[in-house]
């Protein structure tokens, strides 16, 4: 199963190509949901794969969250990503809290994970947008305490932008793209 979507090319100067990286990742967005959507492989197959190897799948939808209060088998920790900012993948925030709670009714469901990442604009302040994520997103975490839903690991990971932060962001998780690259140079250190 496949799919293809063109994006623009922009040509400034002769023998000089341009391209815009939020139309390729909406590109990309657009061909995975596709190719998906062609394999149509079924939720039971999915929850199936997620209990054998132990894995905390992301859900991001009420279509996920659905296959997996429909097929679960026994408890799974689960990890729910909010978009907390501009044309960013995930569950919007005002949808947040309550997406979350549905969650924590499902008796065979557990919160393990709440996370986002952040994006800048091209132009303005990078500083004021990054801060406005931040408060959109605490200010989830802290709604879901106030109910009583505790989740254990909450994350911002963005490497890129949080190199621009250092730890004015950090929760209580670890940003995996960060861990994996001091890893790796630690690595090539050695």
């Amino acid at each position: 199963s496949g799919a293809y979507k063109e994006f623009r090319q922009y040509f400034p100067f002769p023998g000089w190509v341009e391209h815009d990286a939020e139309e390729i990742w909406r590109s990309c967005v657009t061909v995975i949901e596709k190719t998906v959507q062609k394999a149509r492989v079924p939720g039971k197959d999915i929850v199936r794969a997620v209990e054998k190897y132990d894995l905390i799948p992301t859900l991001h939808s009420e279509e996920s969250l659905a296959a997996f209060a429909r097929y679960a088998t026994r408890e799974i920790g689960v990890a729910v990503k909010v978009d907390i900012g501009p044309e960013r993948i995930g569950v919007p925030v005002e949808q947040a809290v309550a997406f979350v709670k549905s969650i924590a009714q499902h008796p065979k469901l557990r919160m393990q994970v709440i996370n986002a990442h952040p994006n800048v604009p091209g132009k303005g302040s990078i500083g004021d947008c990054l801060d406005w994520q931040y408060r959109r997103f605490v200010g989830i975490c802290d709604e879901l305490e106030h109910a009583g839903i505790h989740v254990p690991f909450r994350v911002i990971a963005s490497s890129k932008i949080l190199r621009m932060t250092g730890t004015s962001m950090v929760l209580n998780a670890v940003d995996p793209g960060a861990a994996v690259a001091r890893f790796v140079q630690r690595e090539k250190d050695d």
